[in-house]
């Protein structure tokens, strides 16, 4: 027996295959998840700290998922402390993403090699279907120890230093000087020294520039920042009475000063004159 196919059949057969693969699609972009780690420095002096970020976003709402286990990289079988762990759900090109990015702190002891082995995290997902995603191991140098004595030489133009400035506060004490520096000059006078400092990597800067509000903050304010974590920072000036424009720049630099922490690309010069900015407009009443 022969089957005849009408033309209308062959149609309905092809846009039915052209649907089926497209929802095939959808669906693998949908359930598309990433996980990885990275190092903020590659090598490090003993009793210096290097930072490890670890990673995890996938397309979706934060519920799509459920983190089963999450375990943290490990040196010589002993976890990572946590210096920060965020959660957040943005929306890029119209769908969420759910994100979250631990950090972890890895200490040199002595000159050789460290090994931060495989963080792993298994997640359950539509259907109880468990996935076990794992990163690749990490390796940290840890540097001979450099000397930091200095020089006769650099000792004698420091006690010279000392010497005149001892001789010139003592010829002023009986004239006033001038009124001491306002909190929008101190702040001018610190963004002009981070933009003509020459630095050898945009890390560096960044590195800087947290240092330098750090700095402002404990002098003008008393707010006392002890790490990194962009919310608790947040929270800090807050409840020191900042207005709603200066919190957002905080939140906003140390995303900046983050961001350039783990990534190896200069960042364009626009991207440094706006941690500038900011960095003058937290610390200017």
């Amino acid at each position: 027996m022969v089957i005849l196919r009408c033309p209308a059949s062959r149609l309905i057969s092809s846009l039915v295959v052209v649907a089926t693969a497209v929802l095939l699609a959808a669906e693998a972009r949908s359930e598309q998840i990433e996980f990885k780690v990275a190092l903020d420095r590659q090598a490090i002096q003993p009793h210096e700290r290097a930072a490890v970020e670890a990673v995890l976003t996938w397309r979706g709402a934060a519920d799509t998922y459920s983190i089963e286990e999450w375990v943290a990289p490990e040196v010589s079988g002993v976890p990572l402390p946590v210096e920060s762990d965020q959660v957040q759900t943005v929306v890029e090109a119209g769908q969420p993403q759910y994100r979250r990015r631990v950090v972890y702190v890895v200490r040199g002891e002595a000159p050789g090699t460290l090994t931060v082995a495989s963080a792993r995290v298994r997640l359950k997902g539509p259907g109880s279907r468990v996935q076990e995603y794992k990163t690749q191991p990490l390796t940290v140098t840890v540097t001979e120890p450099v000397s930091r004595w200095p020089s006769t030489d650099l000792l004698l133009a420091l006690a010279t230093v000392l010497l005149v400035g001892v001789v010139v506060a003592v010829s002023r004490r009986s004239r006033p000087g001038p009124p001491p520096p306002s909190r929008g000059q101190r702040a001018r006078e610190r963004v002009e020294a981070l933009r003509s400092t020459g630095f050898r990597d945009h890390r560096e800067f960044f590195d800087a520039c947290l240092e330098a509000l750090r700095e402002g903050l404990a002098r003008d304010w008393s707010i006392q920042i002890k790490d990194r974590d962009r919310e608790r920072v947040v929270k800090q000036v807050e409840q020191a009475g900042f207005h709603a424009a200066r919190c957002r720049a905080v939140d906003e630099l140390i995303t900046l000063c983050d961001e350039a922490r783990f990534n190896p690309e200069r960042p364009s010069e626009a991207t440094r004159n706006r941690a500038l900015t900011l960095l003058e407009t937290v610390l200017t009443d």
